[in-house]
């Protein structure tokens, strides 16, 4: 016989989502396991039974895609800049959701306050550049792009142009996406 606390899956699922939903609302440093208790109608016992602090709530959350949706692979129609352009884009729409980029700048300064929040986080946007490298890493071989292109570093200048959108609070909108494509491909028409 099994003993110790037992989770709700309901109460689980609510404190979850009632932590994004404050996260959202009042940032990293205003979230409070009483805020995020008296959100999800449950005691803030039953949280600190579960979860010691308040960055293990939003990792799970993370880790459950409960915070952000998962992007898709990077296409492979065999033209690499469309391609690029399309993952792109989706990035854009994902961002152009209301609260979005609020949402990832809270995550970002959870992530440089906590190394759990920094972990899960990186698990959850991990497959982006891994995605986007292997996109490129296969218009290499094919032919589509120089052999000496520096795949890893492009990779991290496609996205850390987009985050410095994000933090900069500047759009980025599917316009910007075909442009970085074009730019960071040398394919600027």
């Amino acid at each position: 016989m099994t003993r110790g606390p037992h989770r709700s899956e309901s109460s689980r699922r609510a404190i979850l989502e009632s932590a994004g939903a404050l996260l959202l609302q009042h940032g990293w440093s205003g979230l409070t396991v009483e805020g995020i208790a008296a959100h999800a109608g449950v005691g803030k016992q039953a949280i600190y039974r579960w979860w010691p602090v308040k960055s293990g709530i939003i990792a799970d959350a993370l880790a459950e895609g409960a915070l952000l949706p998962s992007l898709h692979e990077t296409p492979d129609s065999g033209d690499v800049l469309a391609d690029v352009t399309a993952w792109l884009v989706e990035v854009a729409q994902l961002l152009g959701v209301p609260g979005r980029s609020d949402l990832i700048r809270s995550l970002l300064g959870a992530a440089v306050e906590n190394e759990q929040v920094a972990a899960a986080l990186g698990e959850r946007l991990g497959a982006a550049p891994s995605a986007v490298a292997g996109r490129l890493s296969r218009a290499i071989e094919s032919g589509e792009l120089p052999p000496d292109v520096p795949v890893q570093l492009m990779t991290e200048a496609l996205i850390g142009a987009v985050l410095l959108r994000v933090l900069s609070r500047e759009p980025f909108e599917a316009g910007d996406a075909r442009d970085l494509a074009a730019v960071m491909l040398g394919q600027r028409r």
